[in-house]
């Protein structure tokens, strides 16, 4: 069951952008459509190295977004029902996109340490 788990857990992250590629392409804004198409190939690929590459864009796009959150957060000036709405769900994107970053590097990176584990073996 826990190995079952860990398999879709590794998923996650794919399902996560698929998800918001999709409201992406909801906009009819064809330069959107075509990211979104173009990062749904490069998330589906399964290439290790590309993946990494893919986690690494993802995580300088979170960072941005939590600049321009912080940008439109520090412009409140009256913290009212929407402001507080704006708050707290930005903060969730903000962190699942950090997170979901993370994630989709986590099998390159795990396997990156059990190579290195493997050769100070060898080496003793």
């Amino acid at each position: 069951m826990y190995n079952k788990l860990s398999k879709i857990g590794l998923f996650l992250p794919q399902i996560y952008f698929f998800a918001i590629c999709c409201i992406i392409a909801a906009n009819p804004n064809f330069v959107m459509i075509g990211v979104a198409v173009f990062l749904l190939a490069l998330i589906f690929i399964k290439n290790k190295i590309l993946n990494v590459g893919v986690a690494a864009f993802l995580l300088f796009f979170s960072f941005w977004m939590l600049l321009a959150f912080l940008s439109d957060f520090h412009e409140i000036t009256i913290m009212d029902q929407k402001a507080w709405e704006f708050v707290i769900l930005g903060s969730l994107f903000v962190l699942a996109n950090f997170a979901m970053s993370l994630l989709m590097g986590y099998p390159f990176f795990r396997e990156q340490v059990l190579i290195s584990k493997g050769d100070d073996y060898y080496i003793a």
